[in-house]
């Protein structure tokens, strides 16, 4: 079974990457997005990608929009 989760925002900052010791990457990031009950209070997601995902993260995002 796959889960599958879709996140729309903005990254606060340019996501952070490291790698373990046995060579697996690691790559750490936050998105902001808008509650709908109060528009001007922005909420955030702590994101954490692992392996092939990682390295594909931080290449191509980036700190503003999501595309």
């Amino acid at each position: 079974m796959l889960n599958q989760c879709i996140l729309t925002g903005n990254l606060g900052d340019d996501p952070s990457s490291h790698y373990t010791p046995e060579g697996m990457a690691i790559t750490h990031f936050n998105i902001a997005f808008k509650s709908s009950a109060k528009k001007k209070d922005a909420n955030w997601i702590k994101v954490s990608c692992f392996g092939k995902l990682a390295e594909t993260a931080s290449i191509y995002l980036h700190k503003g929009l999501i595309d």
